[in-house]
């Protein structure tokens, strides 16, 4: 298999890269410029950010030529790069016997250039949904070493400061945790509460370093000036947003040994000017081997497909279940052509419309990055076992056909990291006793609480001593 890289070697004011092309070792120059031009940066801009809200007809017609430009965008590109017969015909023989990756290497501004779109004129789809493509920086990074483990733990990070003026709580979280559950894939979920900087240092501080493989930031993030920032909850009661520097928190996720770092976040692999890193960018400097951010504005219903189908063949299920160590990179890959070959997605007036939001994912990867994964040893198959076969509660309404009540859970899952107690209050048949049954079902499938006890007064007149008795007994059972 052949590792294509591109890599820069000088530009200039007018944006015009120099650059290499290398097929293993034979390396070949070229010269690279900007396929796309600011009037077509802002159209997709446009395209991905402000399109589904309120969309006529010239909107559509606007629409499909930047979704038309897309592909003319990498065309030109693939163009630039394999720009002689030579480079051609190195390009062909290593289709013919595989390639593994496309390599992207260079500063913050040859990382602008839309490589996700390079397409091969002779081909009918684009390079990165058969290739993975891949980006990394010039600059050195720390190794990580990734110990072999018989379960991936995934540590979900989801922010929520602004309430109701933000997405659902569990937009991305929720339809994650049903399908991995259902599918029973190799994987430890856990999901941060409340999302609070000093909440995620306290609690992988409690854990040894190494022990997350995957961190799901499902937050917001900004470049504000010249810093970088993700925003957490404050924990106060105001519920303001709190602005963490990329750096410090990608420094502590190196610290703890975390390899990979999933940036659900808007923009957050969006390259501003030709100096200043994009958020990703930041963590990729800090040290953090493998990223995965969004270049725009990319929809809940989007993202959530893409992050499902992700999970799914990383973690064993589908196409790529043969793949050795669960390559990210290939994963992601496989995310990637799920996008493609389903466009549709609802706008504000529950109006389906097509979008390319293929391109959106971007993949920064400095070290080669797997999740190699053993077998269980016998005093953890047998532990694994018991976990599997402990007792769900009973949920009377299916998970699936729970609509609505983010908000209220969000708050919920607040007051109880501080105060570890819940009164629910309520007139008859607004719905407390449906709540309470999801909350079991959630909280049991995300670690909260490993038991549940349930005591119904329209079954019999519980006493507290038959309360007490029945809650014992299980605990303390030999």
């Amino acid at each position: 298999m052949t590792t294509i890289t591109i890599r820069e070697q000088s530009n200039n004011a007018q944006n015009e890269y120099r650059a290499t092309v290398s097929f293993n070792k034979d390396e070949f120059p070229c010269t690279i410029n900007n396929p796309g031009s600011n009037e077509q940066l802002s159209d997709l801009e446009w395209y991905f950010k402000e399109y589904s809200d309120d969309p006529d007809d010239e909107d559509q017609e606007r629409a499909k030529s930047v979704a038309a430009n897309i592909k003319k965008c990498g065309t030109q590109l693939f163009e630039q790069v394999f720009c002689d017969r030579a480079l051609t015909r190195r390009y062909d023989q290593a289709k013919n016997t595989g390639i593994q990756y496309i390599e992207i290497i260079g500063s913050p501004a040859f990382h602008s250039l839309p490589w996700e779109t390079l397409h091969d004129p002779e081909g009918l789809q684009p390079l990165a949904l058969d290739i993975p493509i891949v980006r990394q920086y010039t600059s050195a990074t720390r190794v990580l070493n990734v110990r072999p483990s018989p379960i991936i733990n995934l540590l979900i990070v989801t922010a929520r400061p602004h309430r109701e003026n933000d997405i659902n709580y569990r937009a991305i979280s929720r339809p994650l945790v049903a399908s991995l559950r259902q599918a029973k894939l190799r994987v430890n979920i856990n999901i941060l509460r409340p999302s609070t900087y000093r909440a995620l240092k306290n609690h992988l501080s409690e854990c040894q370093n190494g022990y997350y493989h995957i961190i799901h930031l499902d937050v917001h993030g900004a470049l504000l000036g010249d810093k970088s920032v993700v925003y957490l909850e404050s924990g106060e009661a105001d519920h303001r947003a709190d602005p963490i520097e990329a750096t410090q928190l990608a420094q502590l996720l190196v610290q703890h040994q975390i390899p990979i770092t999933i940036l659900n976040a808007c923009e957050s692999g969006k390259q501003v000017g030709l100096t200043e890193t994009s958020l990703s960018g930041k963590f990729m400097e800090a040290g953090v081997p493998l990223v995965l951010a969004m270049r725009y504005t990319v929809t809940v219903g989007a993202a959530t497909f893409f992050m499902q189908t992700l999970y799914q063949h990383l973690f064993g299920e589908g196409e790529s279940h043969n793949q050795a160590n669960h390559d990210i990179a290939t994963a992601i890959r496989y995310a990637r052509k799920t996008l493609y070959n389903n466009k549709e997605r609802r706008n504000t007036y529950n109006e389906l419309i097509e979008l390319e939001e293929w391109i959106i994912p971007v993949v920064y990867q400095n070290t080669p990055t797997s999740l190699p994964l053993r077998d269980f040893r016998p005093d953890e198959q047998a532990q694994r076992e018991a976990y599997d076969a402990r007792t769900f509660h009973q949920n009377p309404a299916p998970p699936d056909q729970f609509i609505g009540r983010d908000l209220e859970i969000l708050e919920i899952e607040t007051q109880i990291a501080r105060r570890n107690i819940l009164l629910i209050r309520g007139g008859t048949g607004i719905g407390k006793t449906t709540l309470l049954h999801h909350l079991a079902w959630w909280w049991q499938n995300t670690y909260i609480v490993d038991k549940v006890f349930y005591f119904s007064y329209a079954e019999k007149l519980w006493s507290h001593q038959q309360i007490l008795q029945t809650i014992a007994q299980p605990l303390f059972e030999k």
